[in-house]
């Protein structure tokens, strides 16, 4: 009857209505995930220089040692026992950071990958959406 298509009708543009309201949800978390996907990115790249840079002096505090190691058969050997426990400090202390920073970037890593998973997914479910409203 004309009663039940006016009430379907309504129905009809009450999902509608819903269906854009989800959209409009969908694409609001869409752009929060863009913009977290953004920010893990550059915590990742900045992570990534940390760690560069750490190599680096961690390398020069290699050829540091070596070149400690040289001076100690040129001087007395308590004070080159000295300066070669420092450097061995300094070392481990480099190193120590090194491991601290691949376990950052690793952390990184994996919750790159998650935002891009969850990107993914909501660039999928938002175009679901636009397409099928």
């Amino acid at each position: 009857t004309i009663m039940e298509l006016e009430g379907k009708m309504v129905q009809l543009e009450n999902e509608k209505g819903e269906q854009c309201k989800i959209k409009l949800e969908l694409e609001d978390h869409h752009n929060n995930l863009q913009q977290e996907h953004k920010k893990l990115k550059e915590d990742f790249n900045s992570t990534a220089e940390r760690l560069a840079e750490i190599e680096k002096l961690s390398h020069e505090q290699q050829k540091r040692i070596m070149e400690l190691k040289v001076s100690l058969e040129e001087e007395s050997l308590s004070e080159n026992q000295k300066l070669l426990e420092s450097s061995k400090r300094q070392l481990h202390g480099i190193k120590q950071e090194n491991a601290e920073l691949d376990k950052q970037v690793f952390t990184l890593k994996i919750q790159l990958d998650q935002a891009t998973e969850q990107y993914r997914h909501a660039s999928l479910s938002v175009q679901e959406v636009l397409y099928g409203c």
